[in-house]
């Protein structure tokens, strides 16, 4: 499968998004989605654990 133009302007912006919010030690995850309205929404998910698995 090829990434085109807006496929990679999504992945660039939820790089971008986890590099705003990262924290040593945490997961992060990012995620960029286009709606119907072409409009780009972002968001981060950030999650700790505390001590051992």
């Amino acid at each position: 499968m090829t990434r085109t133009q807006s496929d990679r302007l999504l992945a660039a912006v939820a790089r971008e998004i986890i590099g705003w919010r990262s924290k040593q030690g945490w997961q992060q995850i990012g995620r960029a989605l286009r709606i119907r309205s072409r409009m780009v929404s972002s968001a981060v998910h950030l999650e700790a654990t505390i001590g051992r698995c």
